[in-house]
């Protein structure tokens, strides 16, 4: 019991507090290959659980290797400044809401950046606009200009909103270049956060279905050549990514609001948009277990047709794609 007060106090007393001490702490025993890496991004509250169970088992185990991780431990400490990110910045990452995150996050993917510290000098970090899709496969087939991002081994296919935070926290946590080049490039992705347009590019198809969704996403990949490489497989965030690839498209404001027009009123009047005000019913018999399991799945019984309809059409397009 007395050990275990020990433990516990040494743990207590060297496990970081602030925020962007605990996120570069836990970086730094991943790239050390001292705790495993995570198939996602963890909270801030399992990166600390981490770093106190690691200094936990560093304490009882004792002798010289012990010694030598704790004074491993201090330099990573005394090294903190190298991080360059300050618990604001941490705090303004996470606090984004789905589309900014799923933007400031393509931005990182669309950079070409310094990938080893003595390349700071001749790369800066530039941020990549297409003009379209024909652009984008030609300079970029792979679809990520960011090698540092693939060298940290972050996945390119997030399916949730934490995971988006998770990974441009852990990309600027990990990028390994001096504190200068990361503030400088960290001011430059605000920056281009900032000139957002006050109006949501796409905001009429915000709270769509995702046939209808998956409709206008394959109209402007198709018709309107819109680039998105990364984003064709993301159905997670089947609005975000129209709202992003549009927003990092190369091409003048009036151009942009003429394409937006030609899309809004083409999902107008697209057949899985609408059906002219021309309803039909019909009778289905099912079993008693499919029938609960439809009730579940729609939310409640208003919405059974709605599914219905939504996979009705989901079927349809698949059809019609099958060569």
């Amino acid at each position: 019991m007395g050990i275990k007060r020990f433990v516990s106090e040494y743990s207590k007393k060297n496990t970081p507090s602030n925020i962007s001490q605990i996120y570069w702490i836990y970086q730094q025993l991943i790239d050390a290959k001292k705790i495993p890496k995570p198939t996602s991004p963890p909270t801030r509250a399992e990166r600390k659980d981490a770093i106190t169970y690691w200094l936990d088992k560093k304490y009882e185990a004792g002798g010289e290797s012990a010694v030598n991780e704790q004074h491993w431990y201090a330099t990573q400490l005394r090294n903190y400044h190298a991080s360059a990110l300050k618990d604001s910045d941490i705090a303004w990452i996470t606090n984004l809401r789905s589309h900014e995150a799923y933007l400031l996050w393509l931005t990182l993917l669309r950079s070409a950046v310094p990938v080893h510290p003595n390349e700071a000098s001749m790369i800066t970090s530039d941020i990549y606009l297409y003009y379209d899709r024909e652009m984008e496969e030609s300079f970029c087939p792979q679809g990520v200009s960011n090698n540092a991002y693939l060298a940290l081994g972050l996945s390119t296919k997030p399916r949730t909103i934490k995971e988006l935070h998770g990974y441009i926290v852990d990309f600027l946590i990990g990028w390994s270049v001096d504190s200068d080049t990361k503030r400088d490039y960290l001011l430059k992705l605000k920056a281009f956060l900032d000139q957002s347009p006050p109006e949501l590019w796409f905001n009429f198809a915000k709270n769509e279905t995702e046939v209808r969704l998956d409709w206008l996403w394959n109209y402007m990949r198709t018709t309107a050549k819109l680039p998105g490489l990364v984003s064709d497989s993301l159905t997670d965030f089947r609005w975000e990514r129209l709202y992003a690839e549009f927003r990092m498209l190369d091409k003048s404001d009036e151009v942009l609001i003429k394409i937006h027009k030609s899309a809004q009123k083409a999902f107008a009047n697209s057949v899985t948009a609408k059906s002219n005000g021309r309803k039909a019913r019909i009778n289905l018999t099912i079993d008693k277990e499919a029938k609960e399991i439809l009730e579940q799945i729609a939310g409640g019984p208003r919405k059974q047709s709605q599914l219905v309809q939504e996979l009705i059409y989901r079927e349809a397009k698949k059809i019609s794609e099958t060569p």
